[in-house]
């Protein structure tokens, strides 16, 4: 079974599509192809912890350092991190080679 990004676990209405037919702000982390794979997600649907600014229940997050307690306590975060066991990607590393 192919593992579930945030917006389908949260049901929040946010989904790649909805970046092209939608007229509502999109949550960055349905757009962000920076972390596209993490943790076996579809763009940063499985490390949305990370992207400032995304939505979590409806509510627009801040950045990083504002929101992680937040999430280290939410039960997506702990779903990701027991489905993906040791492979687990918290923070990911942020290579130069991708921007390039």
């Amino acid at each position: 079974m192919e593992p579930k990004n945030c917006w389908e676990v949260m049901n929040c209405g946010q989904n790649p599509i909805s970046k092209i037919n939608s007229k509502t702000e999109i949550c960055p982390a349905v757009k962000n192809s920076e972390f596209d794979g993490t943790n076996n997600g579809k763009f940063a649907g499985r490390a949305c912890w990370i992207i400032a600014g995304s939505f979590c229940l409806e509510n627009k997050k801040g950045a990083f350092s504002g929101k992680i307690m937040s999430c280290l306590y939410c039960e997506f975060f702990e779903k990701v991190k027991n489905e993906e066991g040791k492979n687990f990607i918290s923070i990911p590393e942020i290579s130069e080679n991708k921007s390039k």
